[in-house]
């Protein structure tokens, strides 16, 4: 299994167990660094169809970050 994979329930525990706020933080910086890869192949000379994929998923990433930031 992938190290880097947690399903939703994983990541709600560890969110409710961040007293330090790192763990949230840390999954923040992952998230901006897939939203940054996303932007740069935004960016780039795409496919119209590819574009409404990877645009998707850059909005995906936002709210996903939304709902990190709003979590308690």
């Amino acid at each position: 299994m992938d190290r880097d994979r947690v399903t939703i329930v994983e990541m709600e525990r560890q969110l409710l167990g961040d007293s330090t706020g790192n763990y949230r933080k840390s999954l923040l910086a992952r998230l901006s660094e897939y939203r940054l890869e996303l932007t740069k192949k935004l960016n780039s000379d795409l496919l119209t169809a590819d574009f409404n994929v990877y645009n998707k998923v850059k909005i995906a990433l936002e709210k996903a970050q939304e709902v990190v930031n709003n979590f308690k």
